[in-house]
């Protein structure tokens, strides 16, 4: 690919050197774009998925969809930056910090925990007094990429798990490409995007186990090559999925914490959008032990 065109003191100058330099260092284009990866399935992609929220996301939700928010309002720090600082030459950091932003500006992400069971830290970080939890599963999911690729033209949609593991200095992780792609598999172009989607969002610290996440990752369809720069894009802060969800959601739970009356509220809302009211229940962490003394 050509070195790109001189830029404009409008644009962000250590983006172009990054570009340069990714252009010319082998080594740091096979990290981002190894173009190669072993597609397996993996258990969170199979079971029950969920998704805590407040009960105005939920209503939101269940009005306009699903909302997939850009990758750089992600309030994280670690988000895109887990391992190419601790592992590129120190020359190199300031640049690639500012290539991983650029290529975020690009990435649409919606986060669910994967698990059979309720999580206590789940309910403490993301849910208060009016929160709720929206069920559903991976294969709900991985249909839903192609309502992703339909209503905004995006391509590479992924549904990735994300791993888990600690950046230690002159190392990289060990890939786990576990993930359901929705691409054309003889484009170059999608194929170096889907692996820079999940190099740069598919990794997290070890202290962020307990969240258990799996992601849909979409590109805007208006994206160049990964390794090329786009001037004019205007930037968007998120893609909303249109769903039915009915048949969507296959389960909604309440906040332990959450009093009779707002669970009565909760199921009059999901019946006016189509859903049985039986679905909705109260989470059991608070209920104590159930005894069987038949």
């Amino acid at each position: 690919m050509q070195d790109a065109a001189p830029l404009t003191k409008s644009y962000d100058d250590e983006l172009y050197f990054a570009i340069k330099r990714i252009n010319k260092i082998k080594s740091i284009i096979n990290y981002y774009c190894p173009y190669e990866a072993v597609l397996m399935r993996d258990a969170r992609l199979e079971g029950t998925v969920t998704r805590y929220c407040s009960f105005a996301r939920y209503v939101s939700f269940l009005e306009g969809g699903l909302y997939l928010p850009n990758a750089l309002n992600f309030e994280d720090p670690w988000e895109g930056h887990v391992f190419h600082e601790v592992t590129a030459n120190p020359t190199n950091r300031e640049q690639l910090t500012a290539f991983v932003r650029d290529r975020k500006r690009f990435l649409y992400v919606s986060c669910w925990h994967a698990s059979d069971h309720e999580s206590y830290a789940m309910w403490k970080i993301y849910g208060k007094e009016d929160a709720v939890a929206i069920h559903t599963n991976g294969q709900k999911l991985e249909a839903l990429l192609s309502d992703v690729n339909h209503q905004h033209k995006a391509k590479p949609v992924l549904l990735t798990p994300v791993e888990y593991c600690m950046p230690i200095q002159g190392k990289l992780p060990t890939p786990n490409t576990s993930a359901v792609s929705l691409e054309d598999p003889s484009s170059k172009r999608d194929a170096d995007w889907r692996n820079g989607m999940q190099q740069l969002l598919m990794y997290k610290p070890s202290a962020y186990q307990y969240e258990q996440e799996v992601r849909i990752i979409a590109l805007d369809s208006e994206s160049p090559d990964f390794l090329e720069l786009k001037r004019d894009f205007e930037d968007k802060k998120g893609l909303l999925v249109a769903i039915n969800p009915s048949e969507f959601i296959t389960g909604v739970t309440v906040a332990p914490w959450a009093d009779s009356a707002f669970l009565r509220a909760v199921k009059a809302v999901s019946e006016k959008f189509g859903l049985d009211a039986d679905i909705v229940k109260q989470s059991s962490l608070f209920s104590g032990p159930v005894w069987d003394d038949a």
